[in-house]
Order: structure tokens, then sequence, then C-alpha cells
């Protein structure tokens, strides 16, 4: 316990000590709200699921990178579970990078995993296949390399012949270093 803590506490420091120097990079720490509008190959209707997810930021220009992102997004009801997980990378574009409020888009292209399975009619199926994510957001300014990140994506998956259109919000922390 006193390892663990001790860990944290050096972690911290040094993305500290790190982000006073040159900003070129951010990860971000995100929770989510999913809304799948149909996913009725995988007999999952409407399911709203909520999940987390994390983003490595590298920028190459001022305000031109490349994010690689991943995230999960599930869903438990009393009899069925679903799941939904990306692996994505793509261009990201950030307005006002030495500002207090920086607005951003970016187009991500990758790996979408979606699996359910309910007890009940005995069925448990996976799928894989190609997810695109396309929106942006805004990151406000806190304190230091820290920022508070608000963000809504549209999230579409072609998994097993069948295509998903689902609509993400999120919310979470950025540090810059």
């Amino acid at each position: 316990m006193i390892f663990n803590r001790l860990l944290l506490t050096l972690t911290l420091l040094m993305a500290s000590a790190i982000g006073i120097q040159a900003q070129s990079n951010e990860l971000a720490f995100t929770v989510s709200d999913l809304r799948v509008a149909d996913a009725s190959a995988f007999q999952i209707r409407a399911a709203n699921t909520f999940g987390g997810g994390a983003s490595f930021t590298r920028f190459f220009k001022d305000n031109l990178g490349v994010t690689v992102d991943g995230a999960v997004s599930v869903k438990g009801r009393s009899f069925t579970d679903s799941s939904l997980a990306t692996l994505t990378i793509g261009p990201t574009f950030k307005a006002n990078r030495k500002g207090t409020v920086q607005p951003f888009v970016h187009g991500l292209v990758g790996l979408a995993r979606l699996g359910a399975t309910n007890q009940i009619l005995g069925f448990n199926t996976t799928g894989v296949g190609l997810a695109v994510i396309a929106g942006g957001g805004v990151d406000i300014g806190l304190s230091g390399p820290v920022s508070f990140r608000v963000g809504a994506d549209y999230v579409g998956t072609w998994i097993d012949g069948a295509q998903l259109n689902n609509v993400k919000g999120s919310a979470g922390l950025v540090v810059r270093f």
C-alpha cells in the first residue's frame, strides 16, 4: 500500500516537472456515454452504454497531431450484457493550443469489437470490424498542464456485415507534457 502511494506521488511529480517543459504531448482520460442507434445483428436495440477511455496525442506541428485512442463502453441489463471496444488512430487539429480554451477536431480509424451475451436465450457472440470516429470538443485549462475536456463523437462501426451508428459524449482530464 505504501509502495503504491509512493509510486503515484513520484509519477505525479514527474508529470508536473515534464509539463513545465515543452508541451507537445497530451494524455487524456475520459468517461463516456455511448448511444447505440441499432445493433440488431447482435440483438441489442437502443442500448445506452457507459464507459471510459484514454488517448495519447503527439503534436508534430503547432496545431496538428496524431492521436491514438482506446475506449470501452459496457451495458448490463437484467440478463443481457454488451460491450463495444475501439482502438483507433488518426489526425487531430487543435486551435489555440497556448490558450485557456482549446477547441479540437479529430478523425480516427481502427478496430472495433462488439460482444453480447444473454443467459436466458443462451447466446454469446463477438464480432470484430472497422471503427471510424469523427468529432471534437474543447479543452479548458485548469491549472498548469491540466485541462478539463468535453467532447462529442460519431462512432461508426462495421462488424460482420452490420453497420452501427453511435454517438458518444465524453468528459475527462487532459495532461500536457
